[in-house]
């Protein structure tokens, strides 16, 4: 499947594709498909929290295969999502820099 989505990570316990339409959003599980050149446009526009990573909204474009995979016994669900996606390519990724008023 294809599709747009904005990324947001914590940069420590995982990567979440989200869009207006998605509530909750998809995980990021993998991107070990996706072309190394795909990978570095998208940690690029990311960034970290030291290169002003909290200022801004990374958006691309992802194709790969969508997966449902429900909690198991003992899982907490607050921190689980069964919405997860595997990566093959990474595309049209694009940087939106947040205002000050935006920021939280």
């Amino acid at each position: 499947m294809t599709f747009a989505a904005d990324i947001l990570t914590d940069w420590q316990h995982g990567t979440v594709l989200t869009d207006s339409t998605c509530k909750g959003g998809v995980e990021l599980t993998s991107t070990e498909a996706v072309a190394e050149a795909e990978i570095a446009a998208m940690d690029k526009a990311v960034g970290t929290p030291l290169t002003g990573g909290y200022n801004r909204t990374a958006r691309a474009t992802f194709t790969g295969v969508f997966y449902w995979k429900p909690a198991l016994p003992g899982q907490q669900a607050h921190f689980y999502n069964a919405r997860q996606f595997a990566a093959e390519n990474v595309t049209n990724v694009s940087v939106h820099q947040r205002s000050k008023s935006e920021v939280r």
